[in-house]
């Protein structure tokens, strides 16, 4: 409720200084058309940019903000044992629909298993057959390199016909964040990808606290 009286208030603010283009326009201020449009778009658009971040879910231990389409995450903790000992994984997740989750995961993991893995393409191809195996999926739809920051990442999709995942994994020195969004039947739609994977960004470059 405080959100949407927030956004009612900024439009109420971009039609009043619409109105007050319009008014100084029309008592001779001696602006064109041009500039009267472009203060417009000027108006709107820091309107649009408050909005999304008032949207923006930001974890500081994390070292990360994210949009879960305007709600707020459930974190959970849990260690997971490997071969150089137990690594803790902190999970953020939304549940959209009994359908659709969006989850942000992060992991530090020791310096030792980052120097052991041959380069962050196997440990990042390494994270991505985990993560369609725990659902059973056996291959990627689409599959391509990315970054964040200049740090390495990795973009896929995979579906075994019921579970239908768009996932990102980056590795930001020896930290793994997961990005993720689960759906049961069919991809996400594009605004629900753009809007939460668009928007997923590092707030800080620090090294884990494993490192």
């Amino acid at each position: 409720m405080k959100t949407n009286k927030i956004k009612n208030m900024k439009r109420i603010i971009l039609v009043a200084s619409i109105a007050s283009v319009s008014l100084l326009s029309a008592c001779g201020g001696g602006m064109t058309e041009e500039e009267i449009q472009n203060a417009i778009d000027d108006a709107t658009e820091n309107m649009l940019e408050e909005e999304e971040e008032d949207n923006l879910f930001v974890s500081e231990d994390g070292n990360f903000s994210v949009d879960f389409l305007g709600q707020t995450p459930t974190k959970t903790s849990s260690n997971v044992p490997t071969d150089v000992g137990d690594v803790e994984i902190n999970m953020f997740m939304y549940e959209k629909s009994v359908t659709e989750a969006l989850m942000v995961a992060y992991s530090d993991y020791p310096s030792e298993m980052i120097d052991e893995s041959d380069g962050a393409d196997n440990l990042l191809q390494g994270a991505k057959n985990g993560a369609l195996g725990n659902l059973g999926i056996t291959s990627t739809d689409v599959e391509k390199k990315i970054d964040i920051d200049g740090h390495p990442g990795l973009f896929f999709t995979g579906n075994n016909g019921q579970y239908f995942v768009t996932y990102e994994v980056y590795l930001v020195h020896n930290r793994l964040y997961q990005v993720a969004i689960l759906r049961d039947g069919s991809y996400a739609s594009d605004e629900d990808r753009n809007t939460f994977l668009g928007s997923f960004k590092l707030t800080s470059d620090e090294k884990g606290d494993s490192e």
